[in-house]
């Protein structure tokens, strides 16, 4: 039996992915686990793996042609299956462009033009006009191809799936065509003056220039961060708490494991930390998504990785049940991938709480922004020498400062410092971790 290939959904807040290219071809063998195709996300290219194994009886996209979520790239099934006309997608709505609209057909003011000498008969290529009030089914790409070439997708017959045009149709009607304009519309006399443009609210103008300074175009990864950074702080209420953790005994934890040759982080100890604190205080473990508080029953940690392109913030799954030995190496593994741009897709986002900690970095303390849809992000700076009072006495000791932002629709002031108290606790008695 047939079964479709969807464009799969990698993160919380992809709504669409390009086809970069198929790597198996329509007749193809396909096993479980094949790659099929590669496509591009705002966060990195990515495989897609055949979830069944069949023939590749169709595609359904072109390499360049950006593909909503959900939506059927492929088919698989049995070799010479007779395969039912695939429905044409309901197309998304394009968004409004702030560009001079076409001259009318006619015009009050304008003289009555003169009849145009009648044109050559239409080919098959451009026998379809634009359903009334309707808009064409098209790729993106042929959308670009018409606009760049003059053609009406409006006359074209699409040859996709369901009727849809795409780019080879397009290309094949402006050759076609006896011109770029001819057949689309009536000629207006010359004396016709052009329609102003809509006057639409924009963004600030741009500053000039000013000499020596460049202007570059974010990439994809470092966009996507900024749409959701933008989201977040929108949308969630951020308040923050802040505790001081002594972190003598978890250093001293740390070099007992190293001299055991046993690689564990600072970082892999705060990931567990965090774990614990999370566990006897769930209403942390939590997310705020319409209109309502869904609260999670494993505890997935984000954690933030630097990579060339930007930051990527990938998942160690159910935490609480992991050895620090285990997340130490789930640890590495990730941030090795992640900046080889190999996530998987499942690893992209995800996440029910994250830790971000920049103490590698001499950081003394940080507010950062919480990664939505998660209710809690802790951030970590560096451990320095403090002096401190114990039992009435000055000592010096490792200290760090630790900051917990939280989403106000999720939790309150009261609750965060609780669970702040519990993640000093865990810190300063780290013989917790193992458990």
């Amino acid at each position: 039996m047939a079964r479709d290939i969807l464009m799969p959904q990698m993160g919380y807040d992809m709504t669409q992915g390009t086809l970069v290219r198929w790597v198996k071809k329509v007749g193809d063998k396909v096993h479980r686990g094949d790659v099929v195709a590669e496509i591009e996300t705002d966060k990195a290219t990515v495989e897609i793996e055949a979830f069944d194994s069949g023939t590749l009886l169709r595609t359904m996209a072109e390499p360049g042609e950006t593909l909503p979520v959900g939506q059927p790239i492929a088919t698989l099934g049995e070799a010479g299956e007779k395969l039912p006309e695939p429905a044409a997608p309901a197309p998304a709505p394009e968004p409004a462009r702030n560009v001079t609209p076409a001259p009318a057909a006619t015009r009050p003011s304008a003289p009555s033009p003169a009849p145009a000498p009648a044109p050559p008969p239409p080919s098959a290529a451009l026998a379809v006009s634009r359903p009334e009030g309707g808009r064409v089914n098209a790729s993106p790409l042929a959308r670009r191809i018409a606009d760049q070439l003059g053609v009406d997708l409006g006359r074209v017959r699409g040859s996709g799936p369901g009727g849809r045009v795409v780019a080879a149709d397009v290309e094949a009607a402006a050759e076609q065509a006896p011109s770029p304009t001819a057949d689309l519309a009536p000629a207006i006399a010359p004396s016709a003056p052009a329609p102003a443009p809509p006057t639409e609210p924009g963004p600030s103008p741009v500053p000039p220039l000013p000499e020596g300074a460049e202007d570059t175009e974010p990439n994809r990864l470092r966009q996507a961060m900024a749409r959701r950074m933008s989201e977040s702080k929108r949308s969630a209420p951020h308040f923050y708490v802040a505790v001081d953790c002594r972190a003598g005994e978890l250093l001293k934890l740390r070099e007992e494991l190293a001299a055991a040759k046993t690689r564990v982080s600072v970082n892999d100890m705060l990931v567990k930390a965090l774990a614990l604190a999370t566990a006897a205080h769930p209403a942390m473990n939590a997310a705020y998504l319409g209109g309502k508080i869904r609260t999670f029953a494993k505890i997935d940690v984000g954690i933030a990785v630097a990579t060339e392109n930007g930051l990527l913030s990938p998942a160690i799954g159910d935490v609480a049940g992991k050895t620090l030995k285990e997340i130490a190496a789930a640890t590495r593994d990730l941030a090795e991938r992640a900046r080889a741009g190999r996530l998987r897709p499942e690893e992209y986002g995800g996440g029910t709480v994250t830790l971000s900690n920049l103490g590698m970095y001499g950081v003394d303390e940080f507010l950062a922004i919480i990664n939505p849809p998660q209710a809690l992000i802790v951030s970590v700076g560096t451990a320095a020498d403090r002096v401190i009072a114990v039992k009435g006495k000055p000592v010096v000791e490792k200290v760090f400062t630790a900051w917990a932002a939280a989403d106000h629709r999720v939790v309150d002031g009261a609750q965060v410092g609780e669970f702040m108290q519990t993640f000093r606790s865990i810190v300063e008695d780290p013989g917790r971790l193992n458990t």
